[in-house]
């Protein structure tokens, strides 16, 4: 035989001309049965004068000699051709398939009349482009361009039938048939196959591939024929004959027989209509197609969903698709199930890119009730099918990078490519290019991104720069943020810039604050976001705090001034606290205390005291409407007073907006008054409020002339009752006005009389028990407008029959103004205070009075100012102090230790006999507040809230107790509001709730409106 000439052609796998057929001692003998086929000459085979006249010339002269020979080596003859080769090794094949078929008794079976069985089979479903093989540009074009689209056309081809393409060559067919295999491995379990269903010819067992010992297990269990097991899934096998491995050779032989049908033309494709089965078959494709969509149903697929709808319609006429469900397992196994399964945990994967998922986890996002094995198969094929990737013990999505795409092979457009991802603009790569233009360099850099993009488009058409896209487009981040908080590189900065930036220039960004709470943007970029938009912050207690002193300092106020601390004291610790966070450029030095504590005493966030004292407290989130209606300041008028005396006059109103003592009053007076409602009051001197013209001199010796003679620590005691101006405060800077009338340490001085006309006719005035000083003074002076006032003292008021007090008078029918109080309170059933003279219920004698009785129940408030006695309540019910403390005792143990109101427990179902009253909450919120011992309380808006015990309580408490009820420790502002009003009837402001998180553990939100058990459950959350 001649020798064969090597043009150079790429090496491919030796294949022989025809499978089955080998050559011993010049005999062309079959490798299935032995059988020797005669050693014809090459005329037999009617080759073309060409093919023909080629062999001839290199002395392949018969059958054997290209028997004996490979592809390659033929495909290397001169002259001859890649269709002359394809046509040699075809007629070749046909000639000898003609004399000695390779499975002889299959061929023989066919003729026969045999029966028919009706079965299915997988192949690849016929839209399936080739562009899902990903070849390379050579292969792909060569099938495009001969009109070959789908895999559908090439999936049966041999080698010989590839090279019969036009074009094609041999390195390219070798990578059609390895991709179509491949594909054909990984595709029958995906969304790219389809199941078809064939009439075949039925025949005995011994048809199948298997061992006598096979054989023997199947005659055993009565199977004679293929038809008895030809529709059987593997698991139906493995459950028949309980024998795993076995069953596998089983399914696997019949599996080969249908292709082998398929293969020679034996197969016709049907519907399945022929095949008859039981109604108790149809029934049981039907329980189980209705149970796969139940367990299925966590896909959410509408596709899935109008799968399994028409497997369900199909039932009563199609006989294949009943056969296809008689068993769960093999509708969980379809691979339309596996498909949407794959595409379920992918959809996953793709939210969580940035971050990944665990591998124990990704598996675990498929139910407990899917199989494992099938959450295996769908993990191993997406690996498989490079969709997802293992990076550590993590999975992602298997994206490329914009790097991967780049063209290296031209070097001059890979350097602009590299210059303008390195930043440089078209105007210096031009000057650097030497002289050529601006636009040519974009022409360039554009010809070459379309490359790029076509090249990405054929492979999936993402890349991993484009997990970015969201944000980039939404967002206004820059190309730093990028860098420096992201680390992305220069090319997939450049990618995002390209492909987003002028297709978005129209688009307003929203700022990068907002996506602190996208939900769209992994947790880890929110967090990177964060650390971008507060680069110039300082976090503090939970809070993102601008980098300057004074924002700084307002938020450590409630830190490290939450109870009375010294303006020094302060200024240290913040200057230790900022040495810790490494900001000493804000420490001040001693030198600058004084200029800082002036800021402060002007802030809205601290009360300042005497001794440059201060403590924490939000004066802007509160509302002072009470504060100011009850106080009534406006009663006052050319008088200086202390803040002593309306702090201790208004003692439960200072417990409910707490204030301390009368230097806190006085602060938060001043910096919460309006000049315009108040405009005639002076608060410059701390404690002191000076009201309209008032004359200290002059008041001193006016209190004085009404009661003297007096001791000299007397007189200090009286002043401080009558203006709450503390006596030693007062020896030191008051007693110097009447320090001429000191006789032996009694005040005396002499003041003219009321005449017996004056006294006789003032008498008949006043009727009344109680007066204040200033009014009768009032009245002299009106009736009497050209006498001395200063004939109304204790003296002449003695002479009229009362009993002189520091600014007021009782008549002196009474004993003293306890006993004038207790007949007010208790000369009724029903009492009103607000009808009361003006001044009564200002004295604290007074306000003594009946808070005794509002302590032991001996009057109980139903409405503001208003109040029953306890013994008409018990001469018309029968109640008495004992029910209520029962009352008390039965709240006691329905709460438990929950905050709580009157109207809460109501909702709750609170009942009890009191009930029978039919007063309002008022009255049951009067019985728990003065039972102290058991329940303590704080006022919000017009309402009280309680909790069991003596603890101090605010309103931050409250809303934190609120938070750890909820599965989630989070609360949004608008939704606590609603909560608070309609079950505690308390309306609040969203500001309230807001400002209550401020020196707590809570944490509020801007961009979510939402309030925080702790900054951690945020975390969490986002």
């Amino acid at each position: 035989m001649s020798t064969l000439k090597n043009i150079g052609r790429p090496r491919v796998d030796d294949k022989k001309v025809v499978e089955g057929f080998v050559v011993k001692n010049n005999k062309i003998i079959c490798e299935s049965d032995s059988v020797i086929i005669a050693n014809e000459s090459i005329d037999v085979l009617n080759l073309s004068t060409r093919s023909y006249r080629a062999l001839c010339r290199i002395g392949m002269l018969n059958l054997a000699d290209l028997v004996d020979q490979s592809f390659e080596k033929l495909i290397t003859v001169q002259n001859l051709g890649c269709k002359s080769v394809c046509e040699i090794c075809d007629k070749l094949k046909d000639y000898l398939e003609c004399v000695h078929p390779i499975n002889k008794e299959f061929s023989e079976h066919i003729k026969s009349n045999a029966p028919l069985v009706v079965t299915s089979i997988d192949c690849i479903s016929d839209h399936i482009p080739i562009e899902s093989l990903n070849l390379s540009e050579r292969p792909y074009n060569c099938l495009k361009n001969n009109g070959i689209d789908y895999i559908m056309q090439v999936s049966s081809f041999s080698f010989y039938d590839l090279m019969k393409i036009r074009n094609m060559g041999s390195k390219s067919a070798e990578e059609i048939l390895k991709a179509v295999s491949q594909f054909q491995k990984c595709g029958m379990n995906s969304i790219h196959t389809k199941r078809k269903f064939i009439r075949i010819s039925d025949g005995p067992i011994k048809l199948l591939k298997l061992s006598d010992e096979d054989y023997s297990i199947l005659y055993s269990n009565e199977i004679t024929t293929i038809g008895q097991i030809i529709n059987y899934s593997l698991n139906q096998l493995v459950n028949f004959f309980e024998n795993e491995q076995f069953s596998k050779r089983l399914f696997n032989a019949i599996h080969q027989y249908k292709e082998e049908c398929v293969k020679t033309g034996n197969a016709e494709e049907t519907d399945g209509n022929n095949y008859c089965i039981s109604k108790e078959q149809k029934e049981k494709a039907t329980d189980i197609i209705i149970l796969a969509k139940k367990k299925l149903a966590f896909l959410n697929s509408a596709k899935l969903e109008k799968y399994l709808n028409r497997l369900l319609n199909q039932i009563e006429d199609n006989a294949a698709v009943v056969l296809q469900v008689q068993d769960i397992r093999e509708v969980m196994n379809s691979h339309q199930v596996i498909s949407e399964c794959e595409e379920y945990l992918c959809r996953i994967l793709e939210r969580n890119q940035y971050n990944g998922i665990d591998c124990i986890e990704f598996r675990n996002l498929l139910p407990d009730y899917v199989d494992e094995k099938i959450k295996e198969r769908v993990e191993k094929e997406l690996l498989s099918s490079k969709i997802i990737k293992l990076d550590g013990e993590k999975y992602f999505m298997n994206y490329p990078s914009f790097c991967d795409f780049l063209d290296k092979s031209n070097e001059y457009l890979y350097a602009i490519m590299s210059k303008r991802i390195a930043g440089k603009t078209l105007e210096e790569i031009a000057h650097e290019s030497g002289g050529v233009t601006r636009e040519r360099i974009r022409q360039r850099e554009s010809k070459c991104m379309e490359k790029v993009l076509k090249a990405i488009h054929i492979s999936g058409g993402i890349v991993q720069e484009d997990i970015y896209k969201y944000m980039y487009t939404t967002y206004d981040l820059n190309s730093d943020f990028l860098k420096d908080y992201l680390h992305l590189s220069s090319s997939s900065i450049y990618y995002l810039n390209y492909m987003y930036k002028g297709s978005n220039r129209d688009k307003i960004k929203k700022p990068p604050i907002e996506a602190l709470d996208d939900t769209e943007i992994p947790t880890a970029i929110r967090f990177k976001i964060e650390s971008y938009v507060y680069k110039n912050y300082v976090k503090i207690e939970n809070q993102y705090i601008p980098a300057r002193r004074g924002y700084i300092e307002d938020a450590l106020l409630p830190v490290f001034a939450k109870d009375d601390i010294s303006f020094d004291d302060f200024i240290d610790f913040t200057n230790e606290y900022l040495n810790d966070l490494g900001m000493s450029n804000f420490v001040l030095s001693k030198d600058s205390y004084r200029g800082r504590y002036n800021k402060i005493l002007q802030s809205d966030k601290v009360l300042t005291k005497h001794n440059q004292m201060m403590r924490y407290y939000d004066i802007s989130s509160r509302n002072y409407d009470e504060l100011y209606n009850t106080l009534n300041l406006n009663q006052f008028s050319d008088v200086e007073i202390s803040a002593r005396k309306l702090f201790d006059e208004n003692s439960d109103l200072m417990r409910d907006y707490d204030i301390h003592d009368e230097y806190e009053l006085h602060n938060l007076l001043k910096k919460t008054i309006c000049k315009e409602d108040y405009p005639n009051i002076n608060l410059k001197r701390t404690p002191m409020i000076k009201f309209g013209n008032a004359n200290r001199e002059e008041q001193v010796k006016d209190l004085l002339v009404e009661i003297a003679p007096i001791d000299v620590n007397d007189f200090a005691k009286v002043y401080f009752e009558k203006y709450g101006v503390n006596p030693i405060t007062f020896a030191a800077n008051y007693a110097k006005y009447i320090s001429q009338y000191n006789n032996q340490g009694i005040y005396e001085i002499t003041v003219p009389p009321l005449n017996e006309g004056e006294l006789g006719h003032m008498k008949s005035m006043l009727k009344d028990d109680f007066y204040l000083t200033s009014k009768i003074k009032n009245m002299f002076m009106r009736e009497y407008p050209n006498e001395n006032p200063n004939k109304i003292n204790h003296f002449s008021l003695r002479q009229l029959g009362f009993i002189v007090y520091s600014d007021y008078v009782i008549s002196n029918r009474f004993n003293n103004a306890s006993d004038y109080y207790d007949y007010l309170l208790t000369s009724g059933d029903i009492i009103d205070i607000s009808k009361y003279k003006y001044g009564i219920i200002q004295t604290n004698s007074f306000c003594s009075r009946i808070r005794k009785y509002k302590e032991s129940y001996e009057l109980i408030e139903f409405f503001k100012y208003k109040y029953i006695n306890i013994k008409r309540i018990t001469e018309i019910t029968g109640f008495t102090k004992r029910d209520i403390y029962d009352f008390c005792k039965n709240v006691l143990s329905f709460v438990g230790n929950r905050f709580f109101t009157i109207a809460s427990i109501r909702s709750e179902g609170f009942s009890d006999k009191l009930d029978a009253l039919g007063f309002g909450d008022y009255f049951f919120t009067s019985l728990l507040q003065e039972n102290t011992q058991n329940f303590n309380c704080f006022r919000i808006g017009n309402n009280k809230i309680f909790r069991a015990g003596t603890a101090d309580l605010n309103f931050s408490d409250f809303i934190e107790w609120l938070l750890y009820q909820t599965e989630s420790l989070s609360m949004n502002v608008y939704d606590a509001c609603e909560l608070i009003s309609e079950k505690y009837n308390v309306n609040v402001e969203k500001y309230e709730i807001k400002n209550s998180t401020t020196g707590t553990s809570m944490y509020y939100n801007e961009s979510t409106e939402k309030i925080y058990a702790d900054y951690e459950v945020y975390f969490d959350e986002i």
